[in-house]
Formats: C-alpha cells, structure tokens, sequence
C-alpha cells in the first residue's frame, strides 16, 4: 500500500481541472446568459411555471436556477460528464483489446447513470430522479455478476442472473410504493458493500508476486476515491447550510469548489471505472493469460485500461504464424552410460530413432539432458474443471513466465477459448519441447490422442486424484519443473499402440487426417448400444487365434493392463515388460481367458458375419462404428510416451499398486493415501 497513497494525492491533483473547468464553464455561461436574458424574458408566465417546475423527492445543496437560468443545479449536471467519457473509454478499449462483452454491458450501465443524474440535476423531476437512482441499481447488479461469475464455466447457472433480476425488479417495485430516497439509498449500499467483499475474496486467488500487488493497489484506489466521494456527499446533506455560506463568502468562480454534491459524482464516476478495470484484470488472470495483459495508464497517466503486450507470440494477428516461434531444441538421453544425441528436430522428437530394435527401446530408463535449454513448453488441463483447478493453472504459468521469462506457453485451443490465449494450439505442436500435464491419468492419456507421431517428454502432475500415471503432486510443480529443465530427469518410454481400420473390401477407413490411431491404454472393439453379443474373429499375425462370442474385446499395453483390461479380467503387467494383451468382456464361453503375446505380433480383430454393427473405442473415447467384415488391426506403435519419472522411484510400480489398489491394506478413505503416495 506504499504506493497507494501517492498515487491517490496525484490522481487528487490531476483531477481539481474539473470543477476548476466547471467554473471557467460556468463563467462563459454567465456571460452567455446576461446575452440572452432578453430572450429569457419574452418567455410566458406559463412556460416559466413549468420550467422552473420541481417534483423530485430530493433537492440537493446547490441554488437552484441560480448559475443558469435553464438548469436546475448546473454544477451537479456538468460533473456528469465524467460518468458518460470514462464509460465511452472502457467501452472503446474493451472493444479494441477484444475483451468480453459483459464489460461493455457494465460500462453501458456507467453511462446509464451519467446520462439520468445529468438529467435529473438539470431538471429536478421525479420521473428523472428514477432515471438517476434505478440506473444505480441496475449498473450494480450488473457488477454483481460479474464479480460472481469469474471461473471458465458458469458457477451458478441462470440463478443467479434470474436472482439479480428478480432484486432489481423487487427495489423498483418497493420504491415506487413507498417513494422514499432512503430505502434506495440502503438497499444500494447493501449491494456495494457485498461486491467489494466478493472483489476482496477473489484477490486472495492471485499468486503473490508484482501482478497480485498492482491488482490490490487498484482495487484499494477504487475504494479510496468512491469512498472519498461518500464523504463528500454526506457533507454535503449534513452541512449544506454552511458550505452555501461558504461559497457566498468566496464568490465565483471559486466557490464551486464547495460544490460537494458534485465532487460526489467525479469521485463514484472514478472510482467505479477503476473497479471495472479492477474487475478486467482479476478476470483475465483468473482465466490464466498472465503473460498477454498488462495494466497501462492513460490521460496522464492516471487513467487505467488492459492492453495486450505487441511483443507476445500469442497474439491474434499472429495465430497462423509460426515463424516468430523458437524452433524444438535438440536432447541427449543416456542408458547404462551409452549415450545417444537426437539429431536437429523435425516434426515430432527422435526419441523413435534411438534404436530401431524393439528390445532396446521400451520399458527401459533413459536420463534426459539439454545441450540448450528448452524454449516451447504446452501445458495440458481440462477445459472444464473446477476453480481450484483453475487457479492452480494461473499459478504455474505465472511461475514459469516469471522463472523463465524465455520460455514460450502454448496451452491447446479449447482451452485457449476459454481462458482468453492468443494461439492455436495447432499450428505449434511440432515445436514443443517438453509437455506439463494437470490432472489425473485421463489428462495423459488426452496428450496422447494429440500425437499422431512422435510424442515430447511429458511430466504429469495429480490435482489430488489418484493415478498409475502421476509421478508428481502438484504441491512439488516448481522443484519437479526445474529439474526437467535443467535435465535431471529420469524418462520411461511407454509403449502405445498403433491402430489401424479397414472395410470388408481391405480399404483403409482413415479418421480425419490420421492414417494410424494411437492408443495408450488400450482399444477396445464392443457390442456399444447393442444388446446382442459382438462375434469376432481374432487373428494374430494372421494366424486365427479363436471367434470371440463376447460384450467385446480389449487390446492393451502394459500401462492400460491396470485400466478397463483389469476390470474386465485381466492380469496386472509391469510397464516394463514388453507386451500386448488381450482380453475379452464378458465372453460367452468361460475358455476364452487373457492372453499375453509378444509386443512385435499383429492383432486383427474382424468382425464376423452374423455380428451387429460393433464400437471401436481407444483409451476410453469412441472412434466409429465397423459393420460385418470390416476389421481393426493393432500393433506397436513406433511412436512411444517418455513420462518423467521421479529419479528416488525406485519400486514405484511396487508402491503404486500397494496404495492405489489398496493390496496388503485395509480399505480406509482415499485421501489419507494421497500424499504418503507421492511423498514416498
């Protein structure tokens, strides 16, 4: 708060040209009106009944049709303008920086208000003083929902638009009965104070660091000058009798500056245009685009807005443009002291052309090292997960954009939508160096399906679930990180499967632009929606093995063996033991048990001619539907996942099945395991 205060005393200064302005005004207008006052008089009694006609339930401590023959109390009028030309400005910058439209809505209500306080003080009618107060009302709820609705999904559904609605009819309502100011006045102080206790809550979701500070200095601004302009008006209720002395004492133009009423406007105009700003902010930060905005001030200085940073990559001028990207840096892995360097990288990694012998490749450790650091690292999360999570993403790409200023963030585009980044995931993929998952194994096995071809490191962090696939807790992001930067890591290249479909006739059935499916769990051919059991002929190395009479029947690596193979019966496989298995879903025939069979075989599975149409289905999503003689066939894939293991983990294989399938233990609540499973 050091540098709160004299920002407020500067912002003081700069803003005394308005009333000061309003004098000069005022004293043009004098002039204008002595011009005139012929014409003032040729008007009928009539008209000057009606005119000088006031209806309002309040009066405030300004002369009436003093300074200005045609308006009420010109000062409180003339201050007004502020509320319409900060309002025009957020909505020009909201506008320009393609921010959402809920915010041009709040500033439309900004200027709502303006516009009926201009003409209520430039009239004294009753029907403009609704105009004036009900605005008020409605511009509030509106900021209510912004401040409550500040996540990547609705929170609260259409309860809560339909409960702010229902309060703003309610108020109306109410205050048309009983016409009394005060209930207006309670009812919206009320509505204030629970959004700036929200607004306050919600600061406490940033991340310490420079941005968290500047977020807080602007909020304790915006309260400090609308609070500044509730002194004022109160003042100006409770003194009104001395302050008109004062200001008969002082004379023009100068005594306007006693015009408190006034001051009352500039200083709620301000101060609520810096909490919209404020509102901006929080929302672009909680959303995750750290590194894109930034607070700039304008007029002066003393007028902020949002501006995306020019020298982003991830601007939207550039989302096509990967020429302006760092290219993929190239990688050493060692194993038993031999050491093997990726060439210049291409699409995909070389870590497929390491060895070209099976034996060597998977299932086995490799230590991983730069020559160079990495430069473009995608982070993976759900697109729809809770606010916890949520923040949890904030935090790490302010932590990687303020520890490693270099390093380039792409996240995916859904994702991108939502939390408000500037590049399709697309048109990077093939420069990705290294990849950081946030979830549980789902979110793994979701990377997977985003590589067709040669996967990067992966280094996966559990949110709290528990999974054969996390090898680090969230809570260890920043130590876990900066090993796999600096290199000291281990890697384990998970086997995937490569899928392929054909019709009857042996005509690829090719899914968009893939030609192979890549799985890492496991694919599954299945009965689907259909009640009637799938018959399929299962061929190894085109060798018939058996007709399958079953629900259906997986093919799996040694990482899906403790996934939907395991429930449907089969056996637990250590990853590194090379291997395909395959198990049916509830056959028939009680012969039909797993089978485990080399990693080099080929599996065709066909689906027989008195079958119904049958389900293929790769690590949990459904791919099509194959008809009578179509087939699937299944092989190693030549494109496996190097998962950073923890370098202590020993026998974590070992550990994950004692904690995660619960052997030689009683069955006690999950989340006592948690952290002794990624602590051990």
């Amino acid at each position: 708060m050091a540098s709160t205060f004299p920002l407020l005393s500067e912002i003081a200064f700069d803003y005394m040209w308005l009333p000061i302005s309003s004098c000069a005004v005022e004293w043009s207008f004098s002039v204008y009106n002595n011009i005139l006052s012929d014409n003032r008089q040729n008007l009928s009694t009539e008209s000057l009944k009606i005119l000088n006609m006031i209806t309002s339930t309040l009066d405030w401590c300004e002369e009436n049709y003093k300074d200005h023959k045609c308006i009420a109390e010109f000062i409180n009028t003339l201050t007004n303008i502020l509320f319409i030309g900060l309002a025009l400005f957020g909505v020009y910058n909201t506008a320009k920086q393609r921010l959402e439209k809920r915010f041009i809505v709040a500033y439309g209500g900004i200027a709502l208000i303006g516009i009926g306080s201009w003409m209520f003080h430039m009239t004294l009618l009753y029907q403009f003083q609704l105009l004036d107060e009900l605005p008020m009302q409605y511009a509030t709820c509106i900021l209510a929902y912004n401040i409550f609705e500040t996540g990547s999904k609705t929170k609260y559904g259409i309860y809560l638009p339909l409960g702010l609605l229902t309060y703003a009819i309610g108020v109306t309502t109410i205050y048309l009965r009983i016409v009394n100011p005060v209930f207006h006045q309670v009812t919206y102080g009320i509505l204030v104070t629970i959004i700036n206790v929200r607004s306050y809550y919600l600061l406490g979701f940033i991340p310490k660091g420079k941005t968290h500070k500047t977020l807080k200095d602007l909020l304790f601004v915006a309260w400090t000058i609308f609070g500044t302009g509730f002194v004022f008006w109160n003042i100006d209720n409770i003194a009104c009798d001395n302050l008109r002395l004062i200001r008969a004492k002082i004379g023009k133009p100068f005594g306007y500056l006693m015009e408190f009423h006034g001051w009352w406007h500039i200083c709620t105009a301000i101060g609520g245009y810096y909490w919209i700003v404020f509102n901006q902010y929080l929302r672009v930060l909680l959303l995750g685009d750290i590194s894109n905005w930034k607070l700039k001030w304008g007029f002066f200085d003393r007028i902020p807005y949002l501006n995306i940073q020019n020298n982003s990559y991830f601007r939207r001028n550039y989302h096509t443009d990967t020429t302006k990207l760092p290219n993929k840096v190239p990688f050493i892995i060692t194993q038993e002291g031999k050491g093997i360097q990726s060439p210049q990288p291409i699409i995909g990694t070389s870590i497929t052309e390491i060895e070209q012998t099976v034996d060597s490749k998977y299932g086995k450790k490799y230590k991983l090292k730069w020559p160079t650091p990495p430069q473009n690292v995608l982070i993976i999360k759900k697109p729809n997960t809770t606010f916890t999570a949520d923040r949890t993403f904030v935090e790490v790409i302010e932590w990687l954009h303020e520890t490693y200023p270099n390093l380039n963030i792409i996240i995916e585009s859904e994702v991108a939508e939502k939390f408000r980044e500037l590049r399709e995931f697309a048109y990077a993929v093939s420069k990705v160096d290294f990849i950081i998952t946030l979830g549980g194994d789902g979110t793994i096995l979701h990377t997977s399906s985003l590589f067709d071809q040669a996967v990067p490191p992966v280094i996966s962090f559990s949110m709290g679930t528990l999974g054969f696939l996390l090898q680090f807790h969230i809570e260890h992001y920043q130590q876990a990180i900066s090993d796999l930067i600096k290199g000291d890591v281990s890697l384990l290249l998970r086997m995937r499967l490569a899928c392929s479909l054909w019709t009857a006739e042996s005509k690829r059935l090719d899914i968009g632009d893939l030609v192979d499916l890549q799985a890492m769990n496991e694919v599954s051919l299945h009965r689907g929606r259909f009640p009637n059991l799938a018959v399929i002929n299962c061929f190894v190395d085109d060798e018939f093995l058996t007709e399958a009479v079953a629900d259906g029947l997986v093919v799996a690596t040694p990482t899906g063996s403790t996934a939907y193979s395991l429930s449907a019966g089969g056996p637990i496989v250590h990853p590194s033991v090379q291997s395909l298995l395959i198990t049916p879903i509830c056959p028939r025939s009680l012969s039909f048990r797993p089978a485990l069979i080399p990693p080099t075989a080929k599996v065709k599975l066909e689906i027989c001619g008195e079958s119904r149409l049958t389900e293929v289905t790769i690590d949990g999503k459904k791919i099509c539907m194959l008809s009578q003689g179509d087939f699937l066939e299944v092989k190693m894939s030549s494109y496996p996942i190097p998962c950073v293991n923890r370098i202590d983990k020993g026998i974590a294989w070992v550990k994950d099945i004692n904690n995660l399938l619960k052997w030689n233990q009683s069955f006690v609540n999950k989340k006592h395991l948690i952290h002794e499973l990624f602590e051990t």
